[in-house]
C-alpha cells in the first residue's frame, strides 16, 4: 500500500510563483497524509497544534510556529487533541529566488530551500518568528491573498521575498554561531561561479542518483578538479560528496520501500548501490532501523 503521493507543481504556484491556502482539522486526525513535491512548504499554525514528521523528524507546532518544509521532503502532519486545529499553508516556486536575486546568488541562497541536512532548521517558533521580524510578512501574505484586492499580488510577492530574506539571515547567523569564522570564510574562498556549479552538481546528482556517479567524475562534469570539487562541495553543503549521494539514495529507497513491494536487494540496485550489504549498513546509519524492519513498520502502522 502506498504511504505517500506525489503532488505535482498547481497552476498557481506554477504561474504566479505562490500559492496560499487554509487547512483545519479535528482534533486526532490526519492534518495532511504523507507526501512530496518540489515546492517549497511553509506551514504557519493559526490555532491548535500539531505532529508534523518531515523525513520521519519528529516537530511540534503550536499557535504562531512556523515550519519550513524544503523542496523534495517527505512530510505528513497530525493534529494533537485540541478541539480546534488549522494553520495556513505557502507554497513558493524555488524559482521565485532566482527573480528576488541579483547574478549568481540565487544558486547560493536556494541551497538554503532544497538542500536539507541533519541540522537544516525545520521550526521556527512562535517567539522566533517574532523576534526575526517575519511574522508582519507572514501576515501580510495571509491577509492579502485572502482578500485579493487591486495589487495583491504585489503585495504578496513583496512579502514572500522579505520573508525569505528574514529566514535565509536567520539561519545564516545561526550557522556562524555553530561555525564561527569558517562559515565567513566561504564567502571569501567560493566565487559565484562555483557556487553555481555546486548548485547544479546537486540537481543533477538528485536527477542521476542511480548512476555510477564520483566526484571525480561530476568535478569533470562541471570543469572542476577532484580536489577543489570535494573540499568546495563540502564547503558550501557541509557534508562530503559521498555522504550526499548516500543521502539522496537512501531517501529514495525509503520512498521505494513504503510504496512498491520490491525486493530490498532491487530497491538497493535501482537507488545506485551495487552491493546490498553496504546498503543496508548505509541504510541503518542514517535511519537507526534496517530497511526490511522500516516496511515491516510501516505496514504495521496501517
Amino acid at each position: 500500500m502506498k504511504r505517500y503521493y506525489v503532488e505535482p507543481v498547481r497552476h498557481a504556484t506554477a504561474v504566479n510563483g505562490v500559492e496560499v491556502t487554509y487547512q483545519a482539522t479535528k482534533k486526532n486526525t490526519v492534518a495532511t497524509s504523507a507526501h512530496i513535491h518540489s515546492t517549497i512548504e511553509l506551514i504557519y499554525v493559526k490555532e491548535g497544534s500539531f505532529d508534523a514528521y518531515v523525513n520521519e523528524k519528529n516537530v511540534i507546532l503550536s499557535e504562531g510556529d512556523l515550519l519550513l518544509i524544503r523542496s523534495n521532503t517527505i512530510h505528513r502532519i497530525f493534529a494533537r487533541d485540541e478541539e480546534k486545529n488549522g494553520y495556513h499553508i505557502i507554497k513558493i516556486n524555488p524559482s521565485l529566488i532566482f527573480d528576488y536575486s541579483f547574478g549568481s546568488n540565487g544558486e547560493k541562497y536556494a541551497l538554503e530551500f532544497i538542500l536539507t541536512k541533519e541540522e537544516s532548521k525545520l521550526l521556527f517558533t512562535s517567539r522566533e518568528v517574532e523576534d526575526t521580524g517575519i511574522k508582519p510578512y507572514l501576515e501580510t501574505i495571509v491577509r492579502e491573498s485572502e482578500e485579493m484586492g487591486y495589487g495583491s499580488d504585489i503585495a504578496v510577492k513583496a512579502a514572500v521575498a522579505n520573508l525569505m530574506l528574514g529566514i535565509l539571515r536567520f539561519c545564516r547567523n545561526e550557522t556562524m554561531e555553530r561555525g564561527g569564522e569558517a562559515s565567513e570564510l566561504l564567502n571569501e574562498t567560493v566565487g559565484n561561479v562555483t557556487i553555481r556549479h555546486i548548485y547544479e552538481a546537486i540537481v543533477y546528482i538528485n536527477e542521476n542518483f542511480s548512476e555510477e556517479l564520483t566526484a571525480k567524475g561530476c568535478g569533470e562534469r562541471f570543469n572542476m578538479s577532484y580536489s577543489y570539487f570535494s573540499r568546495t562541495f563540502k564547503q558550501i553543503t557541509g557534508t562530503s560528496f559521498k555522504e550526499y549521494l548516500n543521502e539522496v539514495r537512501i531517501n529514495q529507497a525509503q520512498k521505494a520501500l513504503i510504496t512498491t513491494e520490491r525486493s530490498v536487494t532491487d530497491i538497493s540496485a535501482s537507488c545506485g548501490f551495487n552491493n546490498v550489504s553496504y546498503f543496508i549498513m548505509v541504510y541503518r546509519k542514517k535511519k537507526g532501523i534496517t530497511p526490511y524492519a522500516y516496511r515491516m513498520n510501516a505496514k504495521g502502522s496501517v
